[in-house]
């Protein structure tokens, strides 16, 4: 949950880095010199939203772990729920 809020919190300051780092996603102004993209902060923000999503990820398989025990030990009902969030086991990351 934490990520996730760390997220939502800094996706602001993820666009105006964006935009930035590629003003024309800006749209193009009459006048204007277009900026070259600066590769620099692309790779900076590439590698600050690889770290939310393998943080994520981690977070998501604790969870999914935690769920499948608690199903196989206290509630089949949770299997349901474990069988929707487990679907292809490693959430398009390898292990």
């Amino acid at each position: 949950m934490t990520t996730c809020t760390m997220f939502a919190t800094y996706t602001p300051q993820l666009s105006r880095g964006l935009q930035h780092a590629d003003p024309g996603l800006l749209g193009s102004q009459k006048g204007d010199d277009e900026k070259p993209l600066d590769t620099d902060r692309m790779q900076k923000l590439d590698d600050a939203l690889g770290r939310y999503d393998q943080n994520f990820t981690h977070h998501l398989r604790i969870f999914a772990n935690a769920l499948n025990y608690y199903a196989a030990t206290e509630s089949v009902a949770l299997l349901g729920l474990v069988s929707n969030l487990d679907w292809n086991r490693d959430w398009g990351m390898s292990a």
